[in-house]
């Protein structure tokens, strides 16, 4: 057997001590915690693309991500302690921006030009407002089915007419951002509103203003939709106790009925929310000078608490 090959100057070989069994334990637990981490990115990461393909998913992904932002940059600089956290952190990533003293506290201007929140949350607003772009369609085909109908789907004409006249206020929504978003990118000339004005040139702000007053009509019958189905969801459930009318309902509602029962009630309330949520921030918009006391941490909590409850339902769903 021929020796070992040494290169030239270096010693001879040696006998290297073997690894302890508490550095191999520890190698494998770090070979295992890297195994597990990447385990849950790609799961996540599949999860997410779920989410943003399913219907509904991209728009409830973006509106309450959005909000949550405005609503993390306002406490920002309501809290010291939270602005000053972030300004270290942008610091030791090399964010190549001046930190302000502790004391005082940063206003909204110092944050808005210290954070890179603001500039996320306003790219998402107008990655939203741009994919709205498309959404006259699908209110169009709503629309259009509600109108060949005699009635709604729990045939009471009240309902009915309520989810029309909500459709009709979506619909002028969507109708007038379109027209505001083309002409502020220059795509409509602005001369074209003037031929609906009654002197002098068209204000465009006012067209985003009508939209979103068109958005409140919608939001407020939503609202009424919701407080509708409650009475027939109680008349419903009269006529299930009672038994007068349907001879199997009680013994229905014995069986397994309570659990169905709690399970409309728990939608029910969901539904609730998203109106009540989004009504306050609808109401501010719609008035010139908006509603007096309501700032972005407001309304970026509103927005959160009416989106993400259809986030976290479809976010559930992806686990299947």
């Amino acid at each position: 057997m021929s020796d070992p090959v040494v290169e030239p100057g270096a010693d001879g070989p040696k006998d290297v001590a073997p690894p302890s069994k508490g550095a191999i334990s520890k190698d494998y637990s770090v070979q295992k915690n890297a195994i597990s981490l990447a385990a849950q990115a790609d799961s996540v990461v599949l999860r997410l693309n779920k989410l943003i393909g399913s219907p509904g998913g991209l728009s409830s992904l973006l509106s309450t991500s959005n909000y949550a932002l405005y609503l993390i940059a306002h406490l920002r600089t309501q809290t010291p302690f939270l602005a000053r956290f972030s300004q270290l952190f942008l610091h030791t990533l090399n964010y190549k921006r001046p930190i302000p003293p502790t004391k005082p506290p940063p206003t909204p201007s110092t944050v808005a030009a210290i954070s890179p929140l603001l500039s996320l949350a306003s790219l998402i607003s107008k990655t939203r407002t741009n994919l709205r772009l498309l959404g006259l369609p699908a209110i169009y085909a709503t629309l259009r089915a509600l109108l060949t109908k005699t009635s709604g789907p729990t045939d009471d004409a009240l309902l009915h007419r309520i989810t029309i006249t909500q459709c009709l206020g979506y619909f002028a929504f969507q109708l007038l951002e379109n027209i505001y978003v083309l002409i502020e990118a220059g795509v409509i000339p602005k001369s074209f509103l003037d031929r609906f004005a009654r002197g002098g040139k068209a204000d465009v702000g006012r067209v985003m203003l009508w939209s979103c007053r068109a958005w409140l009509v919608g939001v407020s019958c939503d609202l009424l939709r919701v407080l509708r189905e409650a009475v027939l969801m109680r008349r419903r459930r009269e006529v299930a106790g009672s038994g007068d009318e349907q001879g199997d309902a009680r013994t229905n509602v014995e069986k397994g009925g309570k659990r169905e029962m709690d399970d409309e009630d728990a939608k029910w309330w969901r539904e609730l929310i998203v109106p009540v949520s989004w009504l306050p921030v609808a109401v501010h918009y719609s008035l010139e000078g908006g509603v007096p006391g309501m700032n972005m941490g407001i309304m970026g909590l509103c927005g959160m608490i009416a989106g993400i409850g259809k986030t976290q339902a479809l976010w559930a769903a992806t686990k299947a």
